[in-house]
């Protein structure tokens, strides 16, 4: 238990002579688990969405460069056979 200093009764404290506080508090910390257990799923969630972002831009950024490159083999055959 914390002791009292000088600047006056410790939250603790306050909390035993008052039990409303503490039922208010109990239900905030309910309410803020509550928020946390949420905004992890839904970090969870946007991960898995940028993960499949990422493999799409891969996909995407390596056809580019493949037809690219098909493009440049086409014309400089074109152009050899010239």
């Amino acid at each position: 238990m914390i002791e009292n200093d000088r600047r006056g009764p410790t939250t603790v404290d306050a909390m035993q002579r008052d039990p409303p506080l503490h039922a208010g508090l109990q239900t905030h910390e309910a309410v803020c688990a509550e928020r946390y257990a949420n905004l992890l799923s839904l970090l969870e969630s946007t991960m898995m969405r940028v993960g499949r972002l990422e493999v799409l831009v891969v996909i995407v950024a390596g056809s580019v460069i493949c037809g690219m490159g098909g493009i440049i083999f086409t014309l400089a055959l074109t152009l050899r056979a010239h």
